[in-house]
């Protein structure tokens, strides 16, 4: 598995369809990485959206077809470009309460479950905020980051 750059377009396409919910409408400036296998094709996605520079904030939406895309490179890779490239401090998430293998999957990267917005999908429908901070993104990940200049 490898990670795919420049295709912001196709791999976003791909994590929208994939959302179980709602399909995410991305807003200009987002920037994707897709997951291919050795045979090309695309098993997983990750958009970053929303970059607040002023506050170092960054949303993080993704799909998988796959359980084996979040090799420790690939992750590393993805931790690069939020916490070395852009600088980000707090890199955030939202899923449904219902949608334990997507917790389950966030917190084997390091996210912590952070609120729940009663409602937030419609009457009895939850949604789960889960964020990882860059230092405890490093301590997960062993690794130093440079901030961006």
């Amino acid at each position: 598995m490898t990670l795919l750059e420049g295709h912001d377009e196709t791999v976003s396409q791909f994590v929208a369809r994939l959302s179980p919910i709602e399909q995410p409408e991305f807003a200009p400036g987002y920037r994707a990485f897709g997951v291919i296998r050795d045979d090309g094709a695309l098993v997983a996605g990750v958009v970053f959206s929303n970059w607040r520079p002023a506050f170092s904030t960054l949303e993080l939406s993704g799909a998988s077809i796959s359980r084996l895309v979040a090799r420790p490179q690939i992750v590393a890779q993805l931790g690069d470009y939020a916490f070395g490239k852009l600088g980000v401090f707090r890199l955030w998430a939202r899923t449904s309460t219902e949608n334990k293998a997507a917790r389950g999957f966030l917190k084997r990267l390091g996210f912590v479950e952070e609120s729940t917005s009663a409602h937030y999908y419609g009457q009895g429908r939850h949604s789960m905020t889960l964020r990882a901070l860059r230092p405890e993104w490093e301590k997960r990940w062993g690794q130093k980051l440079q901030k961006a200049a």
